[in-house]
């Protein structure tokens, strides 16, 4: 996985989180755990802050279509980590 994915990818997550108002500590977590699987560094956190987000969707449709799908269920899993999917994060 090249840094410039795993950067969008950390901005999926931030803004995914972001989107309900509330991190609850399964949240927290669970994008804890992702965020080792996927080698993701407070260096690719902080550069994620700067882009857009229709960029880093840009950038992760280079992943294979298996790498999308484990990104998204990862992504679902957070999602749901604390009981509520709102449609601001779907």
């Amino acid at each position: 996985m090249t840094k410039e994915q795993k950067i969008a990818i950390a901005k999926v997550i931030r803004e995914m989180i972001k989107a309900d108002s509330l991190i609850d500590e399964s949240e927290i977590l669970d994008m804890q755990d992702l965020l080792k699987h996927y080698s993701i560094t407070s260096e690719h956190m902080a550069v994620a802050k700067r882009i857009r987000f229709a960029d880093a969707i840009n950038i992760l449709k280079d992943l294979t279509r298996r790498e999308r799908e484990q990104l998204y269920n990862k992504i679902s899993k957070i999602s749901l980590s604390d009981g509520v999917c709102l449609s601001s994060e779907a």
